[in-house]
């Protein structure tokens, strides 16, 4: 499928630990780095650097200032900071929400680049796990949140913090990407976000990020994520894809999970994401013109679920993140008994309509009985 200009990387969750893999001959330099760093820190000792914080930071610039005029870098493109968006009530950005409580449509995109610039700035990657996040902090992402988009129901804020989790995971995951392909001292410094005021903190993540343990485990996931189909629908996901799918058919019920699958997982010329995984894909087509487009078939039974196998606890394949297969079976419950509902008032108007008419009618032949009668009454008095 065609992507979207990359405003900011929205895809789907990234396992935490999955970084790009470095030549192993090259990760003990990293190692003797962060060896040399820490050694440099333990010599000023951690209380003086926190009270010697302020003008140590005030040095540390005037030395990259220093160090800028001797050697200019290139400029390349930094992180999103969407700091123009909705700066008046009056220009809060409206955004749309699928049935599943996916957030859809222009305003979505806007929404997801907002997020990951308002993340960075307040969650350090720090934080073991997202879930460890204090709820002042969650509480002042949202008012900000909310003071720039309109979103007030609750379920929207549990929707969008999801959001957030995946695109604190992403960003953990490429600053360790930067981490590997680091191999000066003054680069590991430069590379602190901002949010983090502590450098033996700093230095002390780095160096578990750097770790044997912490390798072996990324290993494990990366090996995971090869057995994995990519997709093809870059930031947009697989919410927005299904959503554009959906307006664009004259019958949205015929989009089903297997067109959005296949659509989301090969290029805009039908060839699939990967050579490797061309077969596959053709059999999921194949079945796909054998059962037809019914979207009454059941996610264990469609030909996704056939093929790739069933789907994991806590994800639906091609639906997009937070859906569960139990979530999906109340929702399809819940619009069946909606339709059952709606059909029944139908019949429940019809019938009205009906018995006003009957009356109607009555009421005209009552008043032209009664009209006849005055007039043969009028005759006979003649």
């Amino acid at each position: 499928m065609n992507s979207e200009p990359p405003v900011e990387e929205e895809t789907e969750p990234v396992l935490e630990g999955v970084e790009k893999a470095v030549p192993s001959s090259e990760e003990p330099e990293v190692e003797g780095v962060v060896k040399e760093i820490e050694k440099d820190v333990e010599q000023n000792g951690e209380d003086q650097e926190a009270k010697q914080h302020e003008t140590a930071g005030n040095s540390h610039e005037e030395c990259l200032t220093e160090q800028s005029k001797k050697k200019k870098k290139r400029r390349t493109r930094g992180p999103t900071r969407m700091s123009k968006v909705a700066k008046s009530h009056e220009d809060k950005v409206d955004v749309e929400f699928n049935s599943l409580g996916d957030h859809v449509g222009k305003g979505s995109v806007t929404l997801s680049s907002f997020l990951g610039a308002l993340v960075r700035e307040h969650v350090p990657v720090l934080i073991e796990d997202w879930r460890l996040l204090d709820e002042k902090t969650k509480d002042t992402m949202w008012e900000e949140i909310q003071g720039r988009f309109i979103l007030t129901e609750e379920w929207q804020n549990s929707s969008v913090l999801m959001q957030m989790g995946c695109s604190w995971r992403a960003t953990k995951s490429r600053l360790v990407r930067k981490l590997r392909a680091t191999r000066s001292k003054e680069d590991i410094r430069n590379l602190k976000p901002s949010n983090i005021p502590s450098e033996s903190a700093w230095f002390k993540w780095v160096k578990s990020r750097t770790s044997q343990s912490f390798k072996e485990r990324s290993d494990r996931y990366r090996s995971l994520r090869r057995k994995q189909i990519p997709h093809t629908t870059s930031r947009k996901g697989m919410v927005r894809l299904a959503h554009e799918m959906k307006k664009k058919a004259s019958d949205p019920s015929k989009i089903t999970r297997r067109k959005i699958w296949i659509d989301g997982h090969t290029h805009a010329d039908g060839r699939p994401v990967k050579p490797e995984f061309e077969q596959t894909i053709e059999q999921i087509k194949s079945l796909e013109r054998e059962i037809g487009s019914n979207s009454n078939v059941s996610l264990k039974e469609d030909d996704v679920s056939q093929i790739l196998g069933k789907d994991k606890s806590g994800r639906v394949r091609g639906m997009g993140r937070g859906v569960t297969a139990t979530k999906l079976a109340f929702l399809l419950a819940r619009d069946a008994y909606v339709q059952k509902i709606e059909a029944r008032q139908a019949e429940l108007v019809s019938k009205i309509a009906d018995l006003k008419h009957m009356v109607r009618d009555l009421t005209k032949e009552k008043r032209r009985q009664q009209d006849d009668g005055a007039y043969s009454d009028t005759t006979d008095k003649i």
